[in-house]
C-alpha cells in the first residue's frame, strides 16, 4: 500500500483569512464612527474629552458607566447628547414598516 499525497489546500483553511479582513474592516468602521461621535459631542461638551471617550468606549462596549463630579459639569447633557444618535437609531428602525 503505497501513501499519495495531496497537493491541494486543506478544505478547513481555504480563504482563512477572509473573517480576519472582515473583523479589520469592521474594527476600522468603529474607530471612524467613535470619531465622528466624539467629534459632534465634543461641537456640546467642551474640556471633557477623557470623559467623553470612557463614555463612548462604555457605550461600543455595551458596558455600564457611572459619571460622578461637581454640579455643573453638564453630566446630564452629556448623556443626553452621546444617547442621541442610538435614540434615533432605534426610533427609526421601529418605525419601519413590516
Amino acid at each position: 500500500m503505497a501513501l499519495t499525497t495531496v497537493n491541494s489546500k486543506n478544505p478547513l483553511m481555504q480563504d482563512a483569512e477572509a473573517p480576519a479582513r472582515g473583523d479589520v474592516a469592521a474594527i476600522a468602521r468603529l474607530g471612524e464612527a467613535r470619531l465622528r461621535l466624539k467629534e459632534q459631542i465634543g461641537r456640546i461638551i467642551v474640556g471633557q474629552d477623557a470623559v467623553v471617550d470612557n463614555l463612548l468606549t462604555a457605550m461600543f462596549s455595551r458596558g455600564h458607566a457611572l459619571i460622578v463630579g461637581v454640579p455643573g459639569l453638564a453630566k446630564t447633557l452629556m448623556v443626553r447628547t452621546s444617547r442621541a444618535p442610538w435614540t434615533c437609531a432605534s426610533t427609526a428602525s421601529s418605525s419601519l414598516p413590516t
